[in-house]
């Protein structure tokens, strides 16, 4: 499939929406969308084309259609100033900034940026109970599919089991497999049981990002708010956002994206909780 460019985004071969090398999460209706528009770029394509190539011919209600294409105008940043999808009543869709089909050259640039994005290694979780690790592990892992994690590798559970997990982290961090290392360590906290994640880089051990949550929310709701902490940590890659956030009540204790430098002393100082 064609690679195409406009502004700062790039959609690539495999309908990854990009913006300097950060993912866009988009739904695959969104993408095949946006795919649709790029190709006729300038030219109004009607609702019934897109039904017929986004939804295969399928029944599609105008609400459906009209939320994706909100969706996609949302992802893409539209505003009052910046506008790419026009809506011509009565007829369809037009997209209205220039579009590049990139070369194989670039494509292959394209690919490169992507895999750089793609390379965080997740570690299972350091948990009091080594069952509830392999339980956290193996709910997380359900979240692999989609696209908001598709840049994120799941390291086996075995290989960083409670004995060998700082032999494992020291390896994988002199590897430089992964760019980013992403794990979390059940502590106490206020009397409380907490998780604490950190995001780091694995050429210079800098942590890029912290967030702490109560255990029981981790746990309850699915898993939902844990889900939600780890997609927050990985979209600011890019960002390299240095700031602190404001408390959340959504079980969120502590947000803090401060770039701090990890020693190697404070790696090797990581001790593994008794686990039962």
């Amino acid at each position: 499939m064609t690679v195409y460019k406009f502004d700062e985004f790039v959609l690539t071969k495999d309908n990854i929406l990009m913006k300097n090398c950060t993912t866009i999460n988009l739904s695959p209706k969104e993408s095949g969308v946006l795919r649709l528009l790029l190709e006729n770029a300038g030219h109004i394509v009607s609702k019934e084309k897109i039904c017929q190539d986004v939804w295969h011919g399928g029944i599609v209600s105008d609400e459906s259609l009209t939320r994706c294409l909100y969706i996609l105008r949302k992802r893409l940043g539209e505003n009052s100033e910046i506008k790419y999808i026009d809506t011509i009543y009565g007829k369809g869709y037009r997209f209205m900034v220039s579009v590049q089909t990139l070369c194989e050259k670039e494509q292959e640039s394209t690919q490169k940026a992507e895999m750089t994005a793609q390379r965080v290694a997740l570690l299972p979780f350091m948990m009091s109970d080594y069952y509830q690790t392999l339980r956290l592990h193996e709910k997380l892992f359900e979240y692999s599919g989609t696209s908001a994690w598709h840049n994120i590798s799941f390291m086996p559970a075995l290989m960083y089991a409670p004995d060998e997990f700082q032999q494992s982290l020291q390896s994988l961090l002199r590897s430089r497999d992964y760019q980013y290392i992403l794990f979390g360590r059940e502590v106490m906290a206020d009397e409380k049981r907490v998780l604490r994640l950190e995001l780091i880089k694995s050429a210079d051990h800098a942590i890029l990002g912290l967030r702490t949550l109560e255990l029981s929310d981790c746990i309850n709701r699915n898993g939902e708010i844990l889900r939600h902490s780890i997609e927050m940590l990985v979209r600011r890659l890019s960002a390299r956002v240095e700031t602190s956030l404001p408390h959340q009540s959504s079980g969120s204790l502590i947000v803090n994206f401060q770039k701090v430098r990890a020693s190697n002393h404070y790696l090797s100082s990581l001790q593994t909780p008794a686990f039962n």
